[in-house]
């Protein structure tokens, strides 16, 4: 015997952040969001599901708030840092970082 059956879980909106910026610490899970004067804040944040690069945060960081992607487990609470490169949320990821031709 053969069955075949799809299943249908719908969609939704979710708050989410690239895998690579999250910082486990103590078992907890941070980000490192980034203050005007560009320090940074070490936040917890609680996570829910993993969809391909992405993690869904449900609580913890506001939705406008501006975190370290790249190298955020070298940060400690209250570093100065410089932005190299900043991605709006609503740019996809290939645009903002093109892959580079290699020459010989």
């Amino acid at each position: 015997m053969f069955a075949r059956g799809d299943f249908e879980i719908g969609t939704s909106n979710a708050l989410t952040v690239p895998q690579r910026s999250l910082v486990v610490r103590d078992g907890f899970n941070y980000l490192f969001t980034l203050s005007p004067d560009n320090r940074v804040r070490q936040v917890k944040v609680q996570t829910g599901r993993l969809a391909g690069d992405r993690v869904e945060i449900l609580a913890g960081l506001p939705p406008d708030a501006r975190i370290v992607v790249d190298g955020a487990s070298f940060l400690a609470e209250g570093d100065l840092v410089r932005i190299g490169q900043e991605i709006k949320s609503n740019q996809p990821l290939a645009q903002v970082n093109p892959a580079q031709a290699a020459t010989k």
